[in-house]
């Protein structure tokens, strides 16, 4: 009997000072705070989002003579080149994907779709050996931000190596290209860009309505 009074009585005494723990105890805040308690506008650091540049790429120009006979005195295989036209327009749109810096990138027949910015390509070299393109690159004002050239030559080892299997040999020179046009990119104002953006609509829109659009742009020796 007299142990279970002890126990008893510990018990007791236990719930007791776990009850006075609980009444000493600061109540967590629950529920919304007052208004006053809000950060000031001034001090949240407010980032402008960045435009998203939509990019048409047509079909670059296979650079081939204006005399076919010329064909066999440069070594160029018209057909392979026309093909080649097609695959180096899709390999510049992998290598701007890679930058995640543009939003869609197409690859079109040729420049009449619409788009922020335009890439247009040539190719003046390529046989295997040597590769050389050129690009332009013109936004949807009409303005040109840069013409330059790009060239690789695939070294003799690189289809020797058995690490480059499946690798694509002119890797490099899209590579460079797709770098020089963020380059260009990171040049203009968030403000440009969004300029961009709304130019692209009105001159979608000039598309099918003409009077309505044209009326909010002006078009200066070729520039909207």
């Amino acid at each position: 009997m007299i142990f279970k009074k002890t126990v008893a009585v510990f018990i007791l005494f236990t719930f007791f000072l776990s009850g006075c723990a609980t009444n000493n105890r600061t109540t967590s805040a629950v529920g919304p705070a007052p208004s006053s308690s809000f950060f000031e506008y001034d001090k949240i650091d407010w980032v402008r989002s960045t435009p998203i540049i939509d990019v048409i790429i047509p079909v670059f120009d296979p650079g081939l003579p204006e005399d076919p006979s010329d064909y066999d005195d440069e070594n160029i295989w018209p057909e392979l080149r026309r093909a080649e036209a097609n695959r180096f327009a899709y390999k510049l749109k992998e290598k701007l994907e890679t930058t995640g810096k543009f939003g869609a990138i197409r690859v079109t027949p040729d420049s009449t779709a619409t788009g922020d910015l335009y890439i247009l390509g040539r190719i003046e070299q390529s046989n295997g050996e040597e590769v050389e393109i050129e690009i332009e690159v013109v936004d949807i004002s009409g303005k040109r931000w840069f013409d330059d050239s790009f060239e690789h030559e695939v070294s003799e080892a690189f289809h020797k190596d058995l690490r480059n299997k499946g690798l694509d040999p002119y890797d490099p020179v899209f590579e460079e290209a797709a770098a020089a046009i963020v380059a260009e990119l990171n040049d203009h104002s968030v403000q440009e860009q969004e300029d961009l953006n709304y130019l692209a609509d009105l001159r979608f829109g000039a598309n099918f309505s003409e009077t309505t659009f044209t009326q909010y742009m002006e078009i200066d020796d070729g520039e909207y």
